[in-house]
């Protein structure tokens, strides 16, 4: 007779005890109830009642044999069966679904290897159908009228080399051709800039002022330097753009010549055309994208590809039922509109003047014209004509009629890969050079050393430094937590109504 208290354990020794060590006397196994480490024994305590006293120490033994033997295996079965009623599950939350449900403690390493074993005897092993390459995944988004990305293509690359992103875009052109208006913002990835200009040759290239930046300090340090290149970055004016880089060159001349021969690309929004109505100057969607995939980068490449593509089905069925509740408020504050015609105003707040030109969408600040939507100071001037029309001076790329067509197409479902038909076709698809790049693999984005933390907020008093637990301030209205579930479920009912 065996009694194993811990249900942990109790199936992963039993069976084999019985198939290893058949005896006539009966042995009875106590296990009390605590935190069993899987790697080793050292943290059971454990009574063998037996008639014979030699085959003490053989029982042990063979008990250690066996948690070991029969722990992958239990791992399998764990997986095999909360795949089929949960679906896909990490490592890590595996790990600790074991120790929530049989009080298990498995190191990762042995649950990683346990899960590879079950899938490679669900759907059998990857490297005997495909081999083991590693990949790049590819990406091209946009944004909708909602300021919100939009995910245009993506696929997955051998390398970041000039043939691969060649590939990549002439696919994309196949797809999306050349639209009007049509310009792509980037990093200077490997290759990429040579691709574009094979494939795009007629298309604005805008590069990212985050990665000009990291190369441009390596070279001329500073604050001095820093603030004016992103003032520079930032204007819409082109005079206000040519006095601060002025005053860089004024301070260093080579930085000219830096600039030339390095960074010929559009990086100021001073020089951005009126076509595309998009004034991001920073590579912040790419890192949303990242944000967005999550967990899914450790899949293979068929399931990585679906299951992006199930993350896709949802959002574009639930903005289509959104939009159609759209409403918006706008609210002005002191200006003072000096009217010199129907059409035509100078708009004065603290001592500063702006022309507004309303027939034909003009602010002298190229607000308007980059980003399509009227800034402040036309808004306040057709408040001041008591124009009830309002969407005659917003652009198309924000009107409802447009956010539907973005989403007017469906995301198809598609069926499991134990469904799937096998084709005989002719054409032999051969694996790809293997070519090792330097370094070690990276899955995480290496964080600078001079990019600025995110600081935490305390929910409570609202300042920095502290968290909820450890708060000692008097709670603040507005971050108290009654305030704080407030604003965040306004925040979501309201997260569509940014562009009406």
């Amino acid at each position: 007779m065996k009694k194993l208290h811990n249900k942990g354990i109790n199936h992963l020794v039993e069976e084999s005890y019985h198939s290893h060590y058949s005896f006539d006397n009966e042995y009875e196994l106590l296990n009390f109830d605590f935190k069993i480490d899987a790697c080793s024994n050292k943290s059971q305590v454990m009574k063998v009642h037996s008639k014979f006293p030699n085959k003490l120490i053989l029982v042990l033994e063979a008990i250690s044999v066996i948690t070991n033997m029969q722990l992958k295996d239990g791992l399998v079965m764990f997986v095999t069966n909360k795949h089929k009623s949960d679906g896909d599950v990490s490592p890590a939350n595996l790990k600790k679904w074991l120790m929530q449900n049989y009080n298990v403690d498995v190191p990762y390493m042995r649950v990683f290897r346990g899960r590879e074993q079950a899938y490679s005897d669900m759907y059998g092993k990857w490297d005997d159908s495909y081999g083991s390459f590693n990949g790049v995944l590819a990406v091209a988004t946009s944004i909708d009228g909602n300021n919100d990305m939009f995910l245009v293509a993506y696929d997955v690359l051998e390398f970041e080399n000039t043939k691969s992103w060649t590939w990549f875009l002439k696919s994309l052109k196949k797809a999306i051709g050349t639209p009007n208006g049509l310009v792509i913002s980037s990093d200077m990835h490997k290759g990429l800039e040579v691709s574009i200009t094979h494939v795009y040759p007629n298309v604005k290239h805008h590069e990212y002022i985050s990665h000009l930046y990291r190369n441009f300090k390596k070279h001329f340090k500073g604050d001095y330097f820093r603030t004016r290149l992103w003032g520079a970055t930032k204007t819409y004016f082109v005079s206000k753009h040519d006095r601060m880089f002025n005053k860089i060159a004024s301070v260093c001349k080579d930085v000219i010549i830096y600039f030339n021969e390095n960074h010929d690309k559009i990086w100021s929004r001073s020089k951005f055309g009126t076509l595309v109505k998009c004034d991001y100057i920073t590579n912040n969607i790419s890192e949303t994208f990242n944000s967005w995939v999550g967990d899914i980068h450790y899949k293979l490449v068929l399931d990585l590809l679906a299951a992006i593509r199930e993350k896709l089905m949802q959002p574009f069925n639930k903005k289509r039922k959104i939009v159609n509740k759209w409403k918006g408020t706008l609210n002005l504050g002191n200006f003072e509109v000096c009217r010199s015609s129907d059409n035509r105003a100078q708009v004065n707040y603290k001592g500063k003047s702006w022309e507004v030109i309303l027939d034909e969408k003009i602010y002298r600040c190229r607000v308007w014209q980059v980003k399509g939507l009227p800034c402040v100071h036309a808004t306040v001037f057709i408040a001041f004509t008591r124009e009830s029309d309002w969407d005659k001076y917003v652009d198309t790329y924000f009107t409802i009629h447009k956010f539907k067509e973005a989403y007017a197409l469906e995301v198809a479902p598609m069926s499991g890969k134990d469904q799937w038909g096998h084709i005989e076709t002719i054409e032999k698809i051969y694996s790809p050079i293997i070519k090792r790049p330097p370094g070690r693999p990276k899955k995480n984005k290496i964080i600078p050393h001079d990019e600025p933390k995110k600081r935490h907020r305390c929910p409570r008093c609202g300042m920095f430094g502290h968290h909820e637990k450890t708060c000692k301030n008097p709670a603040s209205q507005g971050f108290d937590d009654a305030s704080t579930n407030k604003m965040k479920e306004h925040k979501k009912n309201n997260e569509f109504l940014l562009r009406v």
